[in-house]
C-alpha cells in the first residue's frame, strides 16, 4: 500500500513538473516573438544592438526641400514613429540632384546607423543605370515603403487641340512634339522621348522645376504634353485645364483620381511606377531592420495617423517590405535597362 502511494506521488510530481515546464516554455515563446536568431533562440548580442540603436534619435533624411509632399509626409510619420520606438526622430533636408546628393553622401554611413533614406526606385534602379554614380541600388537595404507614386500623360485642350492618344499620334504625324518633363537623365524624359519617336515626331523637352510648373507650361501652350504625377494633376484634370491621355502603367488605373487607360494598350510598355521607401546601410543588423520594420508599420495602421494624414494631404499607400521591395526593384531594373540602351 505505501509502495503504491509513492508510485501516485511520484507520477504526481512529474505531471506537475511537466506542466510548470510547458507552461514556461510558453511565456517565454510568446516573449520572444519577433526577436529570434535563425536558431529561434534568443540573441542576447542582436538584442544588446537594438538597445544601443535606440540610445540615439532616429534621423530620416529626406531628398526634398521642406514644406513638400514628401517632406510633409515624413514629419507626420516621424511624430507617431518616435512614440514607436521610444526615441527622438527628426527629418532632416539634404537637397541636391534630384536625391542624388544625398544618396551619395549616405554612403559615409555605417551599417547599423541611427540615419535612415527616404528615397526611391528611380533613384535606386533608374539612376545608377543611366548616370555614373558613386552609389548602385547594392549600397542601401530598403526596409519599408511608403507608397507608389503613378504619372501619366496629360494634354491641354484649349491650347493644342489634344484631348487623346489618338489625337496626339495624329498631331505627332504632322508637327514636332515639345514635351514637358524634369529634364534629361530622368526615367519621364526618356519614356516621354522614346513614345514620340515610336510615333515618328520630331520632340524636344522644356524642362520644369517641379509638376505644377510643367502643368503652368502645358495650359500657356509652351508645351504640348507632358507628364507629371497624377495626384498632383488631379485638381488641374477637375477644373478642366487639362485631361489625361495615358498612364505610365502596365494596368488601367481606377482610384481616387478617376479612370486612366494604361499606356500599354496603345502599344508601348513604358512605364514608370516610383516607389518610395526607406532604406539604411547595407550590412544593418537583421534585428534593427525588423524594428524599423514593425514601428514604421504600426505607425500606417494607426487610426488616428491616418486620419491626420488625410488632412495633410491626397496619397494612396502602398506599405511592402524588404523582400517585396526588392522584387519590385528587379522588375524596374528589367524596364530601366531596356529605357538606357534606348537612349545611347
Amino acid at each position: 500500500m505505501k509502495r503504491t502511494e509513492k508510485k501516485m506521488k511520484q507520477k504526481s510530481f512529474i505531471v506537475i513538473l511537466g506542466i510548470i515546464m510547458i507552461f514556461t516554455w510558453s511565456c517565454s515563446g510568446r516573449n520572444n516573438a519577433g526577436n529570434t536568431s535563425e536558431s529561434g533562440e534568443k540573441s542576447e548580442g542582436s538584442s544588446k544592438v537594438v538597445e544601443n540603436f535606440l540610445k540615439e534619435p532616429l534621423y530620416i533624411i529626406v531628398p526634398y526641400a521642406a514644406g513638400g509632399g514628401a517632406d510633409i509626409a515624413n514629419r507626420v510619420i516621424a511624430g507617431y514613429l518616435a512614440d514607436e520606438l521610444g526615441t527622438e526622430v527628426v527629418v532632416e533636408n539634404v537637397l541636391g540632384a534630384g536625391g542624388i546628393v544625398a544618396a551619395t553622401q549616405y554612403l559615409t554611413e555605417k551599417p547599423n546607423t541611427n540615419r535612415v533614406l527616404f528615397t526611391n526606385s528611380s533613384l535606386l534602379s533608374y539612376i545608377p543605370l543611366s548616370q555614373k554614380t558613386k552609389f548602385t541600388r547594392d549600397d542601401y537595404e530598403p526596409f519599408f515603403s511608403l507608397q507608389v507614386i503613378q504619372f501619366a500623360l496629360y494634354a491641354a485642350p484649349s491650347s493644342s487641340g489634344i484631348d487623346s492618344m489618338e489625337s496626339l499620334k495624329k498631331y505627332a504625324g504632322e508637327n514636332r512634339i515639345v514635351f514637358g518633363g524634369p529634364g534629361h537623365g530622368t526615367p519621364l524624359h526618356s519614356i516621354q522621348s522614346n513614345i514620340y519617336t515610336q510615333m515618328g515626331a520630331d520632340n524636344d523637352t522644356v524642362t520644369y522645376d517641379n509638376g505644377n510648373q510643367g502643368i503652368v507650361n502645358l495650359i500657356s501652350g509652351d508645351t504640348t504634353v507632358m507628364s507629371t504625377a497624377i495626384s498632383l494633376a488631379d485638381q488641374f484634370v477637375q477644373e478642366g485645364s487639362i485631361v489625361p491621355l495615358a498612364i505610365l502603367s502596365a494596368n488601367d488605373y481606377d482610384g481616387i483620381y478617376g479612370k486612366i487607360t494604361s499606356i500599354k494598350n496603345y502599344g508601348y510598355e513604358l512605364y514608370n511606377d516610383m516607389l518610395t521607401m526607406y532604406a539604411i546601410r547595407k550590412g544593418t543588423d537583421p534585428e534593427i531592420i525588423n524594428l524599423l520594420y514593425g514601428a514604421f508599420d504600426r505607425v500606417m495602421n494607426n487610426e488616428t495617423f491616418k486620419a491626420e494624414m488625410a488632412k495633410a494631404q491626397s496619397a494612396e499607400y502602398r506599405n511592402m517590405n524588404g523582400r517585396e521591395i526588392s522584387i519590385f526593384l528587379d522588375e524596374m531594373d528589367k524596364i530601366n535597362k531596356v529605357l538606357v540602351e534606348g537612349n545611347k
